[in-house]
């Protein structure tokens, strides 16, 4: 056999290895890329059911107005100066949480006819049933995995990631706030509780950021077969 012979043989074979690679990883992006949209078509849902588009929304529009920016020619200091106009907004809604908290009035007493209807085990049982939603959202069990989330493009894989320990931290702290209203409705205050409130709407807008930009990259992959994914994997 003649030296041109083997390294014609030994080319296929190396571009045959890569092409399996790069089809085996197609293959995983089209398994977690649908996860990852039955999730977020899930959290999409309870958005709606819970009536939380007003927060929603204002995530939405947000990714807006940094698309507007950066086709405008924006640098990354103006997205960060509108990161910071967004916090600002909620400062001052803290502020007037404190100077007016009948603002929330209906809110509060709904909040508290609802609690009272709880039961008792629900109540005690809260803070372990929240631990262990945490833990299946971390372990991958209930969200993608961090090494689920790596076979994604990495701008994708990072907000994934963000977005899951955004999600737990919310219901962490959700959790917190609901023990302390639930140990006397009555009594709960929303002055005094004005920081932690914010607190969950920023987090709430964030999240629902999050969701959004995922919503709409998440399709590059499930909108393609998975020939297609494995052209892309090889710059084709």
């Amino acid at each position: 056999m003649e030296l041109g012979d083997i390294l014609t043989g030994i080319f296929t074979a190396a571009i045959l290895i890569f092409l399996r690679s790069a089809n085996v990883h197609a293959q995983r992006q089209k398994i977690v890329s649908t996860r990852l949209d039955s999730y977020l078509r899930y959290w999409n849902r309870v958005i709606l059911d819970k009536d939380w588009f007003g927060i929603f929304y204002v995530g939405v529009k947000w990714n807006e107005e940094i698309r507007e920016l950066v086709a405008n020619g924006g640098t990354p200091e103006d997205i960060v100066k509108l990161d910071a106009e967004k916090k600002k907004i909620i400062e001052e809604f803290k502020e007037q949480l404190k100077e007016n908290p009948s603002s929330l009035e209906a809110e509060v007493v709904k909040s508290r006819k609802y609690i009272k209807q709880l039961p008792e085990s629900l109540k005690n049982n809260l803070m372990s049933l929240v631990a262990t939603s945490s833990q299946n959202i971390i372990e991958g069990k209930t969200f993608i995995s961090d090494e689920d989330a790596s076979h994604l493009d990495p701008y994708m894989a990072s907000v994934s990631i963000d977005l899951k320990m955004k999600l737990v931290n919310l219901m962490g702290e959700a959790a917190i706030l609901f023990a302390k209203i639930s140990h006397d409705p009555d009594s709960f205050k929303i002055k005094e509780h004005s920081d932690q409130i914010s607190e969950l709407l920023w987090q709430g807008i964030l999240i629902s950021k999050d969701i959004d930009t995922l919503s709409k990259r998440v399709k590059k992959y499930t909108e393609k077969s998975a020939f297609s994914l494995t052209l892309m994997n090889v710059g084709l």
